[in-house]
């Protein structure tokens, strides 16, 4: 199979879900019978889902599907996918992190759109962004400290979902070959 990219939609999708999703009313929050949490967002085309289960620490997963037929909503395709693995290191920032990491959300980098920026100072903290790869397939390391102490960690793990499960990439009209 040809070298793919996801196309500019889904960037674009992906980049609202982190700037505006935790403030949005597109977001529905879902309490989960294991004492998890699902957020549910979606558009016309896309549907972005986040669960997770922990707070101080924490794993989830994110994935984005695409509607492939948009006469009945129950036929969606996963077409991208994201892992975590989080702590919050120091006990003191625990009621300091949902501000922190909504603004760096804001601030996502339209380049790897899969947290904040690469490097961004949101005083009195610093975060930081380090990834391997590229959106259809990377690896990333997240952290935030305040004073080079470290407060927070998180790692992620992604890459592209079904991209080979059709013949033909037009069967496929969130991918683009890349030339």
């Amino acid at each position: 199979m040809a070298e793919v990219q996801l196309v500019e939609d889904f960037t674009e999708f992906l980049i609202d879900v982190k700037q505006s999703g935790y403030s949005s009313d597109k977001l529905k929050r879902f309490d989960l019978p294991n004492g998890g949490i699902e957020e549910v967002y979606l558009n016309d085309a896309w549907q972005y889902n986040n669960t997770y289960s922990g707070r101080n620490s924490s794993i989830g997963y994110e994935t984005v599907s695409f509607r492939t037929n948009r006469i009945n909503d129950r036929f969606w395709t996963p077409v991208w996918g994201m892992n975590s693995i989080s702590d919050i290191i120091d006990p003191d920032f625990v009621f300091h992190f949902q501000r922190t990491i909504e603004k760096i959300l804001s601030q996502t980098d339209r380049k790897m759109p899969i947290r904040g920026p690469i490097n961004h100072n949101v005083y009195p903290y610093q975060y930081d962004l380090e990834v391997e790869g590229k959106l259809e397939k990377f690896t990333a390391s997240e952290t935030i400290s305040k004073n080079e102490k470290l407060l927070y960690v998180a790692k992620f793990t992604g890459q592209l979902l079904n991209h080979n499960s059709w013949e033909s990439i037009s069967d496929k009209p969130w991918l683009t070959k890349i030339s």
